[in-house]
């Protein structure tokens, strides 16, 4: 499927859709939603696993990760941080 199909079966504009695969845009877990019903995907398939998490807080990337599965406060980053932490 290409950004301009997904685009308008998600009533979004293709640039969104470019922004989002860029790691531009943090979309909404709605929104992420959305995008895996279109894709006949499910959400676990994008979203990372702990191990993954708990791999990218060893390589220093933990925020990274954050900021491309949702769209967390700072407060809710720093929590997760301190829970990521915990499990090392």
């Amino acid at each position: 499927m290409s950004q301009y199909q997904l685009a308008v079966e998600a009533e979004m504009s293709r640039a969104s859709i470019s922004n989002i695969e860029l790691g531009r845009h943090q979309p909404s877990l709605y929104l992420l939603y959305v995008l895996c019903e279109i894709l006949g995907i499910d959400l676990w398939q994008i979203i990372p696993s702990v191990n993954e998490i708990k791999q990218s807080n060893q390589e220093g990337n933990y925020f990274k990760v954050l900021k491309e599965i949702t769209e967390l406060d700072e407060k809710e980053k720093r929590r997760i941080q301190e829970i990521i932490n915990k499990m090392n």
